[in-house]
């Protein structure tokens, strides 16, 4: 009698799932330094790389609640705040880019978006 392809998909299923479960769990990894607590839901960290003096290289993460509470953060290798931005509504997703053109220098930037929840009328 031949198996039908359900079947055989099936036990094929079954054979990797006892692979995966035959395997030894992974050690747990504890972090050597975290950031400073923010009061309500850290989120969405980029690194800002100082080039000149990677040792200055910056955290940056964004607390993601309703202003007046959301804010952008700066951290410092230490896990220090060294700057706080806001009020910000919901800020979500940072991300670093380097060399903007602004007149006649360049600079780093950080930014984020905040995903208002305001209601118009109309």
């Amino acid at each position: 009698m031949r198996n039908s392809p359900a079947v055989v998909y099936l036990a094929t299923i079954s054979t990797l799932s006892i692979a995966v479960m035959a395997q030894a769990p992974p050690p747990p990894v504890k972090p050597t330094l975290e950031t400073a607590a923010v009061s309500d839901d850290a989120d969405d960290p980029a690194v800002w790389i100082n080039a000149k003096d990677p040792s200055r290289s910056l955290i940056v993460g964004t607390n993601k609640v309703a202003a007046p509470g959301g804010a952008l953060y700066a951290f410092g290798l230490d896990g220090q705040v060294r700057q706080r931005i806001g009020p910000l509504d919901r800020p979500n997703n940072v991300d670093v880019e380097y060399g903007l053109e602004a007149g006649q220098t360049r600079l780093d930037i950080a930014a984020t978006m905040c995903t208002s929840q305001m209601k118009t009328t109309g």
